[in-house]
């Protein structure tokens, strides 16, 4: 995979801080009375990585959905100013049918759940295909963010998460016994490359919330 369109998928991993697949189970995590519940969030620039390989920049990142139940829900992400480096030049990057050329756009389902390290979302954005310089990349899997706020039992109408990478990977990656990732393909290679994302996010409910941890 080019070094120039590797990390492109990060970037979409990067809107989807709140964008994480259906699934259900009683003795999950749920924000009490969410359901119809909408949101609008936004996030400062993401920070994608992977070992020994260049940085995509996007400037701002802004996401809005709603629940459809108190664990699950939808989202939809926007990145502006999405660019990376390449020997001096700067390069823009963007999905694919954008009506520009540095925005990246992504969408997916969400879903809370507890790992660890607490509560938690497993993010699965849809499949997505960007552009940068010419080339195509076709960006999937997961990301598991952490929440950082509430905290279990706080009721507020904001909710925080945050994701985090080492030696280019995502650190916390395991849910339920399996791995969760995010992935880039180079279009027509077929070698799935697993990449990581340092990233923030906040979103603001339309009303206020208790996160409950059972």
């Amino acid at each position: 995979m080019s070094k120039k369109t590797m990390l492109l998928a990060v970037a979409v991993a990067s809107v989807a801080l709140f964008a994480l697949p259906p699934m259900a189970s009683a003795s999950e995590i749920h924000f009490e009375g969410a359901t119809g519940v909408s949101f609008t969030g936004h996030g400062p620039a993401s920070s994608p990585s992977a070992k020994s390989e260049p940085t995509i920049t996007c400037e701002t990142g802004h996401v809005k959905g709603w629940f459809t139940s108190e664990t699950t829900g939808v989202a939809h992400g926007d990145l502006t100013g999405c660019h990376i480096n390449v020997l001096g030049f700067t390069v823009k990057c963007r999905t694919v049918a954008s009506a520009l050329d540095n925005t990246i756009t992504s969408e997916g389902t969400f879903h809370l759940i507890t790992t660890t390290d607490g509560p938690a979302m497993l993010a699965t954005p849809n499949t997505t295909t960007l552009i940068c310089a010419g080339s195509e990349i076709v960006t999937g899997g997961d990301l598991i963010t952490t929440i950082t706020k509430p905290k279990c039992g706080e009721s507020s109408e904001e909710a925080a998460g945050v994701a985090s990478t080492t030696n280019g990977v995502q650190t916390h990656k395991t849910y339920t016994g399996k791995t969760y990732y995010p992935t880039a393909t180079t279009a027509g290679s077929g070698t799935v490359l697993e990449t990581g994302v340092d990233a923030t996010g906040t979103i603001t409910f339309s009303k206020s919330l208790k996160l409950v941890c059972t």
